[in-house]
């Protein structure tokens, strides 16, 4: 009977000879009732009975229709998150931790807390890992796949967490180990040799006209990269090089490659790359890397390498875009890049006249230098090798720009003169045969080779100074020609006449046209005697060196000399010749005091009109 205070239960009655009698007990109503027969049925829709999934003790189906509840082990499982009881603890997480979290995929704890100390502690996966070791300088390594066909060259790769690059032990050529760094999502292959961060990647720019590029000159012959890890070029330009009749965007440069001109021609640049390498493994010298660049422009006069406002070309911004970008692919790597010499190659197109060439190229490089300093962000100003060119076999005669090149390179301490030009052998232009100027593969990389001469004394020693004569004295029918420089310091060295390289070259290169050379011969070490065949009358005492046009050789510029520095190297690069030189013997004491590059900083002939072309070659033996 339903109790009018209590709608939960009902009192019982039982029936005693038709009268009721309460018997004291309660019984469910039937208000009770119905609602439990509610939830019931609810349940039998979404839930599971007990017992009606294994290892639940309690399992209720999820709204999404996941098994969700308490197992028979006392931990609670929501999903693929489990709350877990001790006894899931695996032993890793020992000695003792209150398990919050763990996956039910692989059993281990996710999150746990130790009451010991009150720490938590949680497994990361490899972005927090990799977030918070960039954010601690932290390490961890793991074991990375290295693009590319490199065979046993490339060994113990490895990738440090955080890095953007993976990182391998490699073999470079001449037997060279380092480590060298892979960009992880790149889509070269390329390995970049890991120096340290402090020291930078060096870029071998050269800018000039035809025979600073690959104008003139057909074919190469090195055809695969020698020095793969240690010196590249750009991805996405031909050889590295770019003509200035049009602007390159700097999103073409994608990324370093392994230097190796296009079939086209060899370049100065990957030449210079090479043999400033070459030369550190011979001397078993550590070296930063290099990366060969070229901004030129055929027959094209020193003005139109200002920048494009001033010269209508783009030349100068061309430059700044390698530099820009050599730095900017450098830092993918974990790398810095400077600008520290550049190579000057320039002067066939002038201007014509000593004077006129000087003042130009001066001004030019007043004015570029200093936005190349700006392009790599160095500390450092950049420094120039002017190199001395000769005149096409064309040319009816001799503009003087070699002796405008000397010039500068005497007058600003920035500037140093690398040698001449007509040591490099020409080559063949494409379609019309020999060419009258422009150098062939083997002239430019040997142009490359005598370069890392050049290059290491002026970055090791701040100083270079080529072959040339310091002094000539005329006694009656006597020139005596005192000659210093560079190679000329080396323990043995001496003056020399080169019979296997140059071609045979009357009187090796020397004229007087005041009178005729009867006699060239070798005095000392750093001394010549010229003997001619009479006194000279004193309004014509001029005395030249490789600057007067001789024989006609294939594959030879006509205005050259014999005269070289011959050393203990055993090398291809072993003599050095001469620089082309024009000296006006003074007539009141028939002695020239010709200028000490290191002593007088302020000197400029003018008088003397001394024209230093002396040409600084080096004999392949």
């Amino acid at each position: 009977m339903t109790n009018s205070s209590d709608y939960v239960l009902a009192d019982e009655y039982i029936n005693n000879g038709g009268t009721l009698e309460p018997t004291g007990r309660k019984m469910p109503s039937n208000d009770i009732i119905g609602i439990l027969e509610t939830i019931i049925q609810q349940m039998q829709r979404q839930s599971l009975y007990r017992d009606g999934v294994s290892g639940f003790s309690v399992p209720v189906l999820s709204a999404d229709r996941y098994v969700v509840g308490f197992k028979d082990d006392g931990s609670l499982a929501v999903g693929g998150v489990e709350i877990p009881s001790f006894d899931n603890i695996p032993p890793r997480d020992a000695p003792l931790c209150i398990p919050i979290v763990d996956s039910t995929l692989d059993g281990f704890v996710g999150i746990g807390f130790n009451p010991k100390t009150g720490l938590t502690f949680a497994l990361l996966d490899d972005d927090s890992v990799a977030y918070i070791a960039d954010k601690i300088g932290g390490g961890g390594t793991t074991v990375p796949d290295i693009r590319g066909e490199w065979g046993a060259r490339v060994f113990n790769p490895r990738h440090y967490i955080g890095d953007e690059y993976n990182t391998a032990s490699v073999l470079d050529k001449g037997s060279r180990t380092f480590d060298a760094r892979q960009i992880v999502e790149g889509v070269q292959d390329t390995l970049v040799m890991a120096a340290p961060t402090v020291t930078a990647i060096r870029i071998a720019l050269v800018y000039g006209q035809s025979n600073a590029g690959l104008g003139g000159s057909t074919g190469r012959v090195v055809n695969s990269a020698p020095w793969s890890f240690s010196t590249w070029g750009f991805a996405g330009v031909n050889g590295s090089s770019q003509q200035g009749t049009v602007p390159m965007s700097a999103s073409s440069l994608t990324d370093f490659l392994p230097a190796l001109d296009y079939s086209a021609a060899q370049s100065p640049a990957i030449c210079s790359a090479y043999g400033i390498t070459q030369r550190n493994a011979e001397l078993g010298r550590d070296d930063p890397g290099y990366i060969a660049a070229t901004a030129w422009h055929g027959s094209q006069p020193i003005s139109s390498f200002y920048p494009n406002a001033q010269s209508g070309y783009w030349n100068y911004e061309n430059a700044v875009t390698f530099l820009q970008r050599s730095v900017e692919i450098a830092a993918q790597y974990g790398r810095t890049a400077i600008l520290d010499v550049m190579q000057w190659i320039q002067g066939e197109a002038g201007p014509t006249g000593r004077d006129n060439y000087a003042t130009q190229l001066d001004d030019l490089f007043t004015t570029i230098l200093p936005g190349f300093k700006a392009a790599t962000g160095q500390a450092d100003n950049v420094q120039v090798a002017i190199w001395q060119t000769n005149m096409s076999k064309a040319a009816s005669g001799e503009n003087y720009a070699s002796q405008g090149q000397w010039d500068v390179a005497n007058n600003r301490a920035d500037c140093f003169l690398a040698g001449p030009m007509y040591q490099f052998k020409l080559g063949d232009e494409p379609g019309t045969g020999p060419s009258t100027v422009h150098t062939g593969p083997e002239g430019r990389l040997m142009l490359g080779e005598t370069y890392a001469d050049v290059y290491s004394s002026i970055v090791d020693k701040g100083a270079w100074n080529p072959v040339q004569p310091v002094s000539a004295v005329l006694s009656g029918n006597v020139v005596d020609i005192n000659f210093e420089g560079t190679p000329l310091d080396a323990f043995g060295a001496k003056l020399a006449i080169d019979s296997d390289w140059v071609p045979d070259t009357l009187n090796h290169g020397f004229t007087f046209p005041g009178a005729t050379i009867t006699a060239v011969e070798i005095t000392g070490a750093k001394t010549v005697r010229l003997t001619l065949s009479a006194v000279p009358a004193v309004s014509n005492r001029t005395l030249r060196y490789a600057i007067d046009a001789f024989d006609d050789v294939t594959y030879w510029p006509t205005r050259r000399g014999n005269l070289m520095v011959e050393t203990d190297r055993k090398s291809g690069n072993d003599s050095n010749l001469l620089i082309v030189f024009y000296v006006q013997i003074m007539p009141d004491d028939l002695v020239m005091q010709l200028h000490r590059f290191e002593n007088d900083s302020d000197f400029r002939p003018s008088l003397a009109r001394c024209c230093l072309r002396f040409r600084l070659c080096r004999s392949m033996r």
